[in-house]
């Protein structure tokens, strides 16, 4: 039998053919398709006693043959015929298996009346048990006529416009990056060696404009900074000893080199003076007052041995930014930018200041450019003093003997160059105006002019070969691997030696040794004790009283430091435009696959059990909203986590030298936060996006967005801490398990009914997966109240409904709270490397 249906559309009304298989109205088991035994099917009763509920045909439900006032119409249950069983079983509702069953308001129409279906007019949308059309979102969405659900493609024409921008933006960044890089190589004449270029007009000009710029960053005074040392000593809590009664003094203007064998406490001196490392003995005085050099680290500079700096930034751009954060916050822009270009001339890196510092895995300046740089950006600060480890290091002699011209340079400049060095050749061990050498124990052998120390060790009887380098035997003397002369001296007598004739100004051990040292060593020493104690003292009054206000005018303010970070972490995501592709593309297809997955499986994402008396004609409940939250989590960890952990794991090393040098560490890490921000939107507008178009959810697309957005914030979040504390290449890998346990704790599997039962519940409640789940599912279940019985299905998975704005706000804050430990230990871990 057929009932025609009045169906409202856009262009006119028309009868929509239901057809009700089933016995004629005379035949036995009249009302119900399979009821051989039986008049009627069985009335649709919450109460057995409610006979009004009986007569009752909800909202949402069709019931085209009720009359209110025959009883004989009212609404039953009739038994299902082997094919409605078997697609119940499946999931899916069947027809009316008698005349005057109900059925639930199919999706993609409404029933305004009980006795009326119509279908869902375009532009809006109309999910099971609809009453009333759903307008589609303004967001662009696809709600053709019968549309159970809309498919917002707002989103991907978004992202593909910001797509275009992006991939625009960065093609022309590449653009005049190349062009800019290969500018000063057309000039085929700058590539002449550094030597030449030392001696040319053009870098002796730049030295003595750098020589005027640092003396207005001094406050238009010529300040210097001499350091006086003496029995500095440091013990480790264990007891031993590293550093002993070392003596002597470093002078500006000149350079002074630290020498010894492994062992003998080259570093650990070198961080005393500078203040790095706090001594257990001895006293320090800087131009004859004794001084906290930790309350001058702004006006001292330290290259570390490794070439410490980003190697995705250009030769200026690394340099420029030490620069900004550390010159006077007096300085302008422009002033700021001509020292800087000032700093390149002289280190001679004009022809390669556009081109990016590079690394193992992409092609970029030489080594001894390299090491330039890694000096140009402590030079640019204009310190009083310069400390150096190994910057000859990992260098050819050439080029070793070029860096070394450039520090002899820098040090008539009027600044005290202090170096670590290991076995310099002859000509650059030449070029050091004064050396400590150290033997093992951190004990002084020689403290005084380099070009007395070959006399002095020949005094003591040790043999220097015509054609040797002096470095190489003085090494072999304080290694102890060359004998001891022709007087048996260990290299213990070496540093008592030493000490007792700094002591007792002579030459305490001749007795001692049986007349084996000649008279005439005390006059050599009576020499270099005479260098030694020479000291500049003018000005030294003035530096002392100036010096507080250089100080605190030094360095940019918090603000512009957040800024400078910001603006170079912005460049350098621009440099990463694989890695950021590749994200977008992770993210593409990860919301694309599991919306793919979603919607093969039901029309929409939940098949529940219907509300009251309707339960006996419900299908096999699938509910799949709670499964999509759990793949959510898993999958936006998969796409986001490889890419978080290169925020802060790849530039550890370069924090530690900002934060020793007297950074912001709170200004570098909101910058980095802050610069991802852009980055995870666009990566969750391409998830979302394809979720939406494939998935169909019934939610609000910006909820989606926002939650979405939230779980990306999350995992960043995650990323950042693990960055911090293990190795760079486990960082990836242990960022994707911890998302993916998070992602369990979501309340799918297990529930959060079943967390609660046996005692965890608390892990749940701290994983941001968990409340962005919540979120999802309340967004999508709560369309269907009065349909299914929304609070049964949601206390088997154990969530709260109508809380979104706190979901919401809970992963805001679970993210946040991710990030202040991430800052605790950023800034906790490793403190000798920040000091």
């Amino acid at each position: 039998m057929s009932v025609s249906v009045p169906v409202n559309t856009t262009t006119g009304t028309k009868d929509i053919p239901i057809i009700i298989e089933g016995h004629g109205p005379f035949e036995p088991g009249y009302g119900c398709n399979v009821a051989a035994n039986s008049s009627v099917g069985i009335p649709l009763l919450s109460n057995p006693n409610a006979t009004e509920e009986a007569m009752r045909c909800d909202p949402g439900w069709f019931c085209p043959r009720l009359n209110p006032i025959d009883p004989s119409t009212m609404p039953v249950y009739c038994p299902p015929s082997h094919e409605c069983a078997m697609n119940r079983l499946l999931y899916t509702p069947c027809e009316a298996q008698g005349l005057y069953e109900p059925t639930i308001c199919k999706p993609g129409y409404y029933c305004p009346v009980t006795t009326s279906m119509i279908i869902c007019p375009p532009g809006s949308f109309c999910p099971t048990g609809s009453t009333v059309p759903i307008p589609c979102s303004l967001i662009f969405s696809n709600c053709p006529l019968g549309s159970a659900t809309q498919q917002p493609f707002g989103f991907i024409i978004l992202f593909g416009l910001l797509d275009l921008i992006v991939l625009s933006v960065l093609v022309l960044l590449r653009y005049c990056r190349g062009h800019l890089q290969f500018i000063p190589l057309r000039n085929k004449v700058l590539e002449t060696s550094l030597a030449r270029a030392i001696k040319s007009e053009e870098m002796q000009k730049s030295l003595r404009v750098i020589v005027e710029d640092y003396r207005e960053s001094w406050g238009g005074g010529a300040l210097h900074m001499n350091i006086a040392f003496k029995d500095l000593g440091v013990k480790l809590k264990s007891g031993k000893e590293i550093l002993s009664g070392v003596s002597g003094e470093i002078r500006a203007g000149k350079m002074t080199a630290i020498m010894g064998p492994s062992g003998s406490g080259k570093t650990t001196l070198m961080n005393v003076l500078m203040g790095k490392l706090t001594k257990t003995s001895g006293d320090l005085e800087i131009n004859g007052q004794h001084v906290d050099m930790k309350k001058l680290k702004k006006l001292v500079g330290y290259v570390p041995q490794d070439d410490v700096m980003l190697s995705d930034l250009t030769v200026r751009e690394n340099i420029l930014h030490s620069a900004r954060v550390r010159l006077p916050n007096s300085w302008k822009k422009a002033r700021i930018e001509e020292h800087v270009d000032h700093t390149l001339q002289a280190l001679h890196l004009s022809n390669v200041l556009n081109t990016c510092i590079g690394d193992e895995h992409s092609r970029g300046i030489s080594g001894g450019q390299r090491k330039r740089v890694n000096i140009g950006i402590e030079l640019v600060a204009a310190p009083l003093a310069l400390f150096l480890d190994e910057p000859t290091s990992g260098l050819d002699s050439t080029t070793s003997l070029e860096v070394s011209t450039i520090l002899q340079s820098i040090a008539k400049l009027g600044l005290t160059i202090t170096a670590v060095i290991h076995q310099p050749r002859v000509e650059i061990f030449k070029k050091f105006d004064s050396v400590i050498l150290l033997i093992r124990g951190g004990r002084a052998a020689y403290v005084g002019p380099s070009e007395f120390a070959q006399n002095y060790f020949e005094a003591l009887g040790f043999e220097f070969e015509d054609a040797s380098n002096p470095a190489d035997t003085l090494m072999d003397i304080l290694a102890g691997t060359k004998l001891g002369g022709r007087y048996g001296l260990s290299v213990e007598d070496l540093a008592l030696i030493w000490k007792e004739s700094i002591r007792q100004n002579r030459v305490s051990l001749d007795e001692r040794l049986n007349g084996k040292i000649p008279k005439h060593l005390f006059q050599v020493r009576h020499d270099i004790l005479g260098t030694l104690h020479r000291t500049e003292s003018e000005n030294e009054g003035t530096f002392h009283a100036v010096i507080p206000a250089i100080i605190k005018e030094r360095g940019a303010s918090f603000f512009k430091q957040l800024m400078c970070c910001y603006s170079r972490s912005i460049v350098q995501q621009s440099r990463e435009g694989r890695g950021f592709l590749l994200e977008l593309i992770v993210a593409t297809m990860a919301g694309s696959l599991i919306g793919v997955a979603i919607s093969g499986k039901l029309r929409e994402m939940v098949s529940g059990i219907y509300i009251g008396k309707y339960v006996v004609l419900s299908p096999a409940p699938l509910d799949v909203i709670a499964v999509c939250g759990f793949l959510m989590g898993v999958t936006i960890g998969l796409s986001g986590a490889p890419s978080a952990v290169k925020v802060f794991g790849e530039e550890k090393t370069v924090f530690w030298r900002e934060a020793a040098a007297g950074h912001s560490s709170l200004a570098y890490y909101l910058a980095k936060n802050i610069a991802t921000i852009f980055r995870q939107a666009l990566t969750a507008l391409h998830f979302t996006g394809c979720f939406l178009y494939f998935a169909k959810p019934n939610i609000d697309p910006l909820i989606m967005f926002l939650i979405v957005l939230l779980q990306f914030w999350g995992v960043y979040g995650i990323a950042c801490i693990v960055s911090l504390i293990v190795r760079r290449e486990n960082a990836s890998i242990l960022s994707v398990v911890i998302c993916l346990v998070l992602s369990v704790l979501c309340g799918y599997g297990p529930t959060l009914t079943d967390a609660s039962q046996h005692g965890y519940r608390f892990l749940n409640e701290i994983s941001f997966n968990k409340w962005a789940s919540e979120a999802f599912y309340s967004s999508c279940i709560t369309v269907y109240r009065g349909v299914f019985d929304v609070d049964l299905m949601t206390r088997s998975w154990g969530y709260t409904l109508d809380r979104v704005g706190m979901d919401l706000v809970m992963c805001f804050l679970i993210g946040l709270g991710l990030r202040v430990l991430g800052y605790i230990l950023l800034v906790g871990l490793h403190r000798d490397k920040q000091r």
